[in-house]
């Protein structure tokens, strides 16, 4: 085949050209090892790039954690390091935040809890001690009719929950070995009941407290993070807030040595 010359390569137009026909030039007459010196200085760079990355991964598990599917970074071990800034980065580069996203962040260590910032796939928060990183998917919205006759529904795509009427009053609450297990006053309840998100405003009256308080400020003293904050659901009878599930009964609700009738709310993951 005979050889020809693409016209293109002449052209100057064209950035790679002008580099390889202009700059290439300039450089060799400054330095005419230029071919060896950038080939050890590329040499270079790969070890200290791998030198980085090595300590970064011995360093990500003191500063940062998975947590109940969300990620939480340390801020007060963030803010202690001499080069926070950069381990910041290098934590949330891979959830698609910039680095100006990371200097912001960065800077909010000292404010007040909720302040949010976005990627295009992931948010943070700082909530704290942390800040932490979810995906980037709304909760859904959640209204759920419970009548008397239902055994079970499902929440959440992951979730079932299952119902049961039983005999007893408080003397039975032993029988109940599950964690995972709500128990309430049947004949203080009215049906259907709603399982529902929880709103802003709402208020119920945890045992051992006189009178009712925010939801919102009991999720706060339990240190419930935001981001399970907003996924919070309660079970409603009669426009009353009867618990906080899974397990935080409303006083006027809790089982008594005068109740007659369980009603046992169970929960159970569902294997995916």
């Amino acid at each position: 085949l005979e050889w020809r010359e693409d016209l293109s390569n002449q052209s100057n137009k064209y950035k790679r050209n002008l580099i390889r026909n202009k700059v290439i030039p300039i450089l060799k007459d400054l330095n005419p090892a230029l071919e060896t010196t950038i080939t050890i200085t590329a040499e270079q760079v790969s070890l200290s790039e791998r030198f980085i990355l090595n300590q970064l991964e011995s360093l990500f598990p003191e500063i940062s954690k998975e947590e109940d599917g969300y990620f939480k970074i340390n801020i007060r071990l963030i803010k202690e390091n001499k080069d926070g800034l950069f381990l910041l980065l290098s934590v949330l580069k891979k959830f698609n935040f910039s680095y100006v996203d990371s200097k912001s962040i960065f800077k909010s260590a000292d404010s007040i809890s909720g302040k949010m910032f976005f990627s295009v796939s992931h948010r943070l928060i700082k909530d704290r001690d942390y800040w932490i990183v979810s995906n980037l998917k709304p909760n859904p919205d959640i209204n759920i009719l419970i009548n008397a006759e239902l055994k079970e529904v499902e929440i959440l795509e992951n979730f079932c929950l299952h119902f049961e009427k039983r005999p007893g009053g408080i003397q039975n609450l032993e029988d109940i070995k599950s964690s995972n297990a709500l128990v309430l006053d049947y004949d203080e309840l009215k049906f259907p009941l709603i399982i529902r998100n929880w709103r802003a405003g709402d208020h119920f009256s945890p045992i051992g407290l006189k009178g009712s308080k925010k939801v919102s400020d009991y999720l706060t003293d339990l240190k419930i993070n935001l981001f399970e904050k907003e996924k919070t659901l309660l079970l409603e009878t009669d426009e009353q807030i009867a618990a906080i599930l899974p397990s935080r009964p409303s006083n006027k609700f809790a089982v008594t040595a005068k109740t007659k009738y369980l009603f046992l709310i169970t929960f159970n993951q569902l294997l995916t």
